[in-house]
């Protein structure tokens, strides 16, 4: 084995612990970044949440302010067109000939359908061609008009119904029944909701996901119920709720059964499931989304190349001051 002179050996000795401290703090450096840039995707995501909490109270409360005020204008229609027909039958005005009035007064008022019944609910006068159509107090049969059977039996009006299909040709609809004036009857106008089911899209969740997904930090967004159903979501590729996956699915499971936010690092993002807060709360579901690792790769890089200097520079410094103290060591006392 080789025999090394005393300062030389303090030369490498020096050197070598130097080296070995600039590295050690390097490597903690590394991994305190790379803490601080995974604990700031967390934080993201909590702002993310904030806002979809947010967007979900608006995502109710405009739209059912909206069709509130088009509810309680309908229901004045209605009533308006049962004392126009209680008016005109007793004129004896013929079915043909009020159906035809009807129609015109559909193509000025804010409705586009008018039923009128008889006892039975038979509708007998109304302004859609070709339809036959007779109200059922059966749920089952008729989930959507049943609601309005109860009119013929003294129920007090008007009866406003939420947006729904209707049976008769799955269309979204907002009805507003009234009883007869003249006689036991129901007077419903009907008008489409394709405009209030657009205003819940434009101001909505949905809207608001499909503007996230729009930004290049986020790859996907999914909202799921307790159930990990998905609701509302979309991916880069605009795939919609079938870009949902299974790994999607097990990430969101993990965070339900541990009640806290999880993380998983992907070759190409940063995934994580969060609990969805309603008002700070209330667990009401969860969410998933993808954070793009493009950006946080470049400061990853960035900070492997400071780490290289730092280095670079203290293992320069240890040379130099190790050969410092071996000339000092190998001077004569």
């Amino acid at each position: 084995m080789p025999k090394f002179d005393l300062p030389l050996r303090v030369f490498l000795a020096f050197t070598a612990l130097l080296s070995l401290v600039v590295l050690a703090v390097v490597v903690v450096m590394g991994l305190l970044a790379r803490q601080s840039v995974l604990e700031q995707s967390v934080s993201d995501v909590g702002l993310i949440s904030d806002v979809i909490d947010r967007a979900i109270q608006r995502d109710g409360e405009i739209p059912d302010q909206v069709e509130f005020i088009i509810g309680q204008n309908m229901a004045n229609t209605a009533n308006a067109v049962a004392e126009w027909v209680a008016m005109a039958e007793s004129n004896q005005s013929n079915s043909a000939e009020l159906r035809e009035r009807l129609k015109e007064l559909v193509t000025r008022s804010d409705v586009d359908e008018v039923w009128v019944t008889d006892e039975s609910g038979f509708t007998y006068l109304t302004t859609v061609d070709g339809v036959d159509f007779r109200f059922s107090p059966d749920a089952t049969e008729q989930p959507q008009a049943s609601e309005f059977y109860p009119l013929l039996q003294g129920r007090e009006s008007p009866v406003i119904q939420q947006t729904q299909q209707r049976e008769i040709d799955d269309n979204w609809f907002k009805y507003v029944g009234v009883t007869g004036v003249d006689r036991p009857r129901i007077v419903q106008v009907g008008r489409d909701a394709s405009d209030i089911n657009q205003l819940r899209e434009a101001v909505g969740v949905a809207d608001l996901i499909s503007a996230l997904v729009a930004q290049e930090s986020i790859e996907a967004l999914f909202l799921v119920d307790s159930e990990l159903m998905p609701l509302r979501g979309d991916n880069r590729a605009g795939a919609g709720l079938s870009g949902f996956t299974a790994i999607e699915r097990e990430l969101l499971a993990r965070m339900f059964d541990i009640g806290s936010p999880v993380t998983d690092i992907r070759p190409n993002s940063i995934n994580v499931a969060a609990p969805l807060l309603m008002n700070g709360k209330t667990v009401s579901g969860g969410f998933f989304v993808a954070l793009s690792r493009s950006g946080l790769d470049a400061l990853f890089a960035r900070i492997v190349r400071v780490s290289l200097l730092l280095f670079t520079g203290g293992v320069m410094l240890a040379l130099g001051t190790g050969y410092l103290v071996s000339r000092r060591v190998a001077e004569p006392i």
